[in-house]
């Protein structure tokens, strides 16, 4: 057994590199089947952040990259994309995104086996997602985007998209998603929703007939109303995933139970619209459990049918995801206790998404604590599940195994008056060959999530494992407004961004600094937190209004002028500020109460920041003006832009730049001396006067 050395937090030497972290960036961002084969969209850093289509074929067990190098699966709708293929007898549709500017024009192409993808739509300005092949009228059902438009906002329809042209279907609503066509070919099933709305808090369920022209006619929109609950911004029910079974019936899940279950109200459960009745499917299952996601990029697939009597859907319990078999006849409930296995280890799958049935097969997306993301096929028939690709080499994750940080799940009071609960993961120091040094308690980094509504799993994440095996705890915030928790959870952010989940971040970090657990403390006075998106705003709040118990902080394409941001940010989130703050045009002094742009003399936390110069979402402007008043204020501060980067880094290089210099500056911040031979990164204002470092 290797000698144990003690040596300060943060200067352990660790093997998970930022090489590591970038070769496991590699992502599995939707998947697909037909009746042979199982197609997947992979996202490559080290391609310069395509987006590669990949085949396995189910009767040889190939598996073979099948778009030209150019080409980049990859549709921008609502700008966070998602459902960029459909694939029907071996021919791949797709939406193209290539890193070269030639090719970056959203069009739609066919790809037929060994040919070269063909373009389907020509006109400029176009985007498309979502699509479901219609064989009956050989023809594309999908999301269109239309930003030729002179209005504000680009024009949202459901189109089909022939050989003759492109056709609206429906039009008329803000927003729309996941179309589905029954069996037959001869219904339309489709969700919508309109400002200011968000698709977890409220959208409309409808259905239409399609006659022998493939024209929609007796549309009706069967979802039930909640909106005359009391509060206004948290009304309404968030209908989700409508599918067609086997033998015809409508599917969907939705937060809010008919009268006629009370005991799953607020909760994401499975119903079915069968003889003009709405009938709930997953009855067996626990009580408050979540049976969908929220919808932040469109092709959301929690449930599956395997046959016209069994399903399979993937729930999430207080932050964990599980699956289970549920008999449609019957409704029985059946958990299925899914692992995956790498010679001799073995690990429980904590994370599904995905799910899709082959030839009487499941095949989803799988994570676990130890294990990387994977591609996985379960056969019912065996009870066994084979991996059909990794983000990463068995041979590279198994040798990092040992220090592999595990999730503590943990559940503490937080709010004003220490009532209301909140939840994280929190992943202790570890690495075999150190401890911290005499009378040290490790520093906290709290990793904040963006969204806001998103949420955290329990799965390995080599950015948290490469902090964890140098001597930094972590604490993965579910603050309140996190999804998986139940409806009210998950709106009770709503006027309360920038508080709710600022407290519960500080709220966790005390109660790790008071645990009696000496495996949980952590040192309350070198406490730092990172986050993109919204989790950046969630840094940049913590820094600004946490009464000092920020040292230092890491804002990724973070959000720092909610007025800005309003006028900014493209359409689909463009009235989200109006739930989660106020109505911007009443409440102008409360936006800038929560701006951390417009408190800086609050701000005495060293902040670094990350923006991709490519950013619509939150444009890079924000970053610029805050580093530069921090600057002129004496502040340390750093800034590091990317030329093209969007929002969310996607290039290897980039990636590793950023998480060095920000391990980097947490040394120079908190005082120690990191292992690693980092490149420098220049600080503003820093070291202070007398201090070296």
């Amino acid at each position: 057994m290797p000698s144990i050395s003690k040596a300060p937090y943060g200067s352990w030497v660790s093997p998970i590199t930022a090489d590591h972290v970038v070769a496991g960036g590699i992502s599995f961002r939707q998947i697909a089947v037909d009746e042979t084969s199982v197609y997947w969209v992979e996202s490559r850093p080290e391609e310069n952040g395509r987006y590669a289509i990949v085949r396995y074929t189910l009767a040889t067990g190939e598996t073979a990259d099948i778009l030209p190098s150019e080409f980049s699966a990859r549709t921008l709708v609502y700008e966070y994309g998602g459902a960029s293929i459909a694939a029907e007898e071996g021919i791949v549709y797709f939406s193209n995104y290539s890193p070269t500017a030639a090719h970056n024009d959203q069009r739609l192409f066919k790809l037929e086996p060994n040919k070269s993808p063909t373009p389907i739509t020509s006109t400029s300005g176009m985007r498309y997602a979502d699509g479901v092949i219609d064989k009956k009228r050989n023809r594309l059902i999908c999301i269109r985007e239309d930003h030729t438009t002179t209005a504000r906002y680009p024009i949202t329809t459901i189109t089909a998209i022939d050989e003759t042209g492109e056709h609206v279907l429906i039009s008329g609503h803000d927003f729309y998603a996941s179309p589905a066509l029954n069996p037959e070919g001869t219904q339309l099933a489709w969700i919508s929703w309109d400002f200011p709305h968000m698709p977890w808090d409220h959208t409309e369920l409808w259905v239409a007939d399609i006659d022998e022209n493939g024209s929609l006619h007796n549309q009706r929109n069967i979802s039930y109303d909640f909106r005359d609950t009391p509060d206004p911004i948290r009304s309404g029910a968030a209908f989700s995933q409508p599918r067609w079974s086997p033998d015809g019936t409508l599917y969907f899940a939705v937060d809010r139970a008919p009268a006629s279950y009370p005991d799953r109200d607020d909760w994401w459960s499975l119903y079915r619209f069968t003889n003009n009745q709405i009938e709930l499917v997953s009855s067996g299952a626990p009580e408050h459990v979540e049976f969908s996601d929220a919808l932040w990029s469109l092709g959301l697939s929690t449930y599956t049918f395997l046959s016209e009597t069994e399903l399979i859907a993937a729930y999430n319990e207080q932050g964990t995801w599980k699956l289970a078999s549920i008999d449609t006849g019957t409704k029985t409930f059946t958990p299925l206790p899914i692992t995956l296995t790498a010679n001799r280890t073995e690990e429980s799958v904590t994370d599904f998404t995905e799910l899709h049935a082959i030839d009487g097969k499941l095949v989803f997306t799988a994570g676990s604590h130890a294990f990387p993301s994977a591609i996985a096929l379960f056969d019912p028939a065996t009870q066994k599940t084979t991996v059909l690709k990794y983000t990463q080499p068995v041979t590279t994750f198994e040798s990092l195994l040992p220090y592999t940080s595990r999730p503590i799940p943990i559940t503490f009071p937080t709010g004003e008056d220490g009532l209301a609960e909140a939840h994280a993961f929190y992943y202790p120091p570890t690495n075999p060959a150190y401890n911290g040094a005499d009378g040290e308690k490790p520093p906290l980094l709290i990793k904040a999530h963006g969204g806001p509504t998103a949420a955290t799993v329990p799965v390995r994440s080599l950015d948290i494992q490469y902090f964890t095996s140098r001597g930094f705890a972590v604490a993965d915030i579910n603050y309140r407004g996190s999804t998986g928790f139940g409806r009210k959870y998950r709106l009770s952010l709503y006027r309360n961004w920038g508080i709710y989940d600022r407290d519960d971040c500080i709220n966790a970090a005390l109660y790790l600094a008071n645990s009696p657990d000496p495996k949980m403390t952590i040192d309350i006075n070198r406490v730092v937190t990172r986050g993109g998106s919204a989790g950046g705003y969630l840094t940049l709040v913590l820094a600004t209004f946490s009464s000092g118990i920020c040292r230092a902080g890491a804002s990724y394409y973070g959000i720092s002028n909610l007025q800005t941001l309003i006028e900014d940010t493209h359409k689909f989130e463009a009235e989200y500020p109006w739930l989660l703050v106020a109505p911007p045009t009443t409440h102008v002094k409360e936006y800038q109460m929560r701006s951390p742009i417009d408190n800086i003399p609050l701000l005495d936390t060293p902040m670094i920041f990350f923006q991709g110069l490519q950013d619509k979402v939150v444009p890079p402007a924000q970053s610029e003006k805050m580093f530069n008043q921090l600057k002129a204020n004496g502040k340390p501060v750093a800034m590091l832009t990317f030329a093209d980067e969007q929002h969310g880094f996607r290039i290897a290089a980039n990636i590793k730049r950023a998480l060095e210099a920000e391990l980097y500056f947490y040394s120079q911040i908190l005082g120690f001396k990191p292992a690693d031979p980092l490149q420098p990164v220049p600080i503003e204002n820093w070291p202070p006067a007398a201090v070296q470092i």
